[in-house]
């Protein structure tokens, strides 16, 4: 761990589009776009700087991260151990295969590739040379675009609308200023950006979309901010309050998702000041790795279906995940692999002595972290992943520690 107290910490912040062109397409499903999507970097120069790069994507597989993360480390001048990629979620992009199977694969994978390292490269670049003495100030609002997506059918708990459930809808927004002017947002919800994910167009095929993060992003950097970057919060049993039914037409239901981007970007627009703008910011940033059991996944995503019974199987291995907390001033932003649930988001925070906004999916995508009661209900969540029973607790223990000792610095 290192940490220093200055009178003021540098900070810049880049945005790059992921380009594509026509003769790329198709891209699996895909064969053009709806709305554009991009990269986005922000940089904080401190005696040990870190970096956060944020790519409209759903997932990236982790031999991707590890290249994206050397690029950005080359071109920040920071350690690789700082870098930190984020993905906003959007399900209205294709994804990087995992393994190249097919010249399907190799197409999407090298076209995808390229186009994001270039993007990555000039958000980057940006944020760098942008770099400037600023403050920073946090506040919160109230966004009601999620919902719970736990329901009990008859056959099992499977996906959908549980307005009972709990879903945790305060949105969380870091503001970052030079010379009293704003530069760039950090906002921070538990939504997963998938309304589009059925949506097709006449003739049955996908379009890439930011999805509503996208529109809000978009629109907050029209008209407030030059650069906005969207961080996944707890968003494991959420989903948006409006998803398109199965195939349903693309171009109409996205007026929609336009509607809730812009509410959110509102939401974010009315976010209160908790904390006043800092002139001497401590900043310290802390590691940990916590030894979770592994269960046997017994089927593959595509496969999955309610169940009554299910066989959670331990494999009587462990997995690692990695935990990182960076202490911002008076904020304290907690970085994890895993798809957390929203309750356990505020489970997380009552450890926090300051606000605290938990972003996943960052580094790698290690699907969900299920709570008991999840393997109770037999949720989707406690199926579809490799975290066996028990990795919410050893998750909650270590973030508790990891903690307590990051705001003692």
């Amino acid at each position: 761990m290192e940490s220093i107290e200055a009178t003021k910490i540098k900070i810049g912040a880049g945005k790059a589009e992921i380009a594509l062109k026509d003769s790329d397409f198709p891209l699996k499903a895909f064969v053009g776009f709806l709305g554009r999507i991009f990269v986005r970097a922000f940089l904080c120069e401190v005696s040990d700087p870190w970096l956060l790069i944020s790519i409209e994507a759903t997932s990236l597989p982790s031999h991707v991260i590890e290249l994206l993360q050397d690029q950005g480390a080359c071109i920040a001048g920071i350690p690789r151990k700082n870098v930190f990629i984020s993905v906003t979620h959007t399900f209205s992009v294709p994804h990087i295969p995992s393994d190249k199977k097919s010249i399907d694969d190799e197409h999407t994978t090298n076209v995808l590739f390229t186009a994001i390292i270039q993007a990555l490269s000039n958000a980057v670049m940006s944020a760098k040379t942008s770099l400037s003495y600023g403050e920073i100030d946090y506040g919160e609002a109230p966004c009601a675009i999620n919902v719970n997506r736990n329901v009990e059918t008859k056959k099992g708990y499977w996906i959908g609308q549980n307005k009972e459930g709990y879903s945790n809808r305060t949105l969380k927004v870091l503001r970052f200023y030079v010379k009293g002017e704003p530069v760039a947002y950090l906002i921070n919800y538990d939504l997963q950006a998938s309304a589009l994910d059925k949506a097709r167009n006449a003739s049955g095929e996908r379009l890439i979309s930011g999805d509503i993060v996208g529109t809000c992003l978009e629109e907050l950097e029209s008209h407030v901010v030059p650069i906005a970057i969207f961080l996944p919060g707890c968003a494991g049993d959420q989903a948006p309050i409006f998803q398109a039914r199965q195939e349903e037409d693309v171009y109409t239901v996205n007026q929609r998702v336009k509607e809730l981007g812009s509410h959110m970007a509102e939401c974010v627009k009315r976010a209160a000041v908790c904390i006043g703008k800092k002139n001497r910011l401590l900043c310290s940033i802390s590691c940990t790795v916590a030894k979770v059991p592994e269960q046997k996944m017994w089927y593959e995503t595509p496969d999955l279906t309610p169940h009554l019974t299910y066989p959670f199987t331990p494999t009587y291995h462990e997995l690692s995940i990695p935990i990182t907390l960076i202490c911002l001033g008076d904020v304290n932003l907690l970085l994890c692999a895993p798809e957390l649930n929203s309750e356990f988001g505020v489970k997380l925070q009552q450890y926090s002595k300051n606000p605290l906004m938990i972003g996943t999916l960052v580094n790698g995508a290690m699907k969900y972290l299920p709570e008991e009661k999840d393997f109770e209900h037999i949720t989707y969540a406690a199926m579809n992943t490799k975290l066996g029973r028990g990795s919410a607790e050893i998750f909650l223990h270590a973030t508790e520690k990891l903690l307590k000792e990051g705001e003692e610095c």
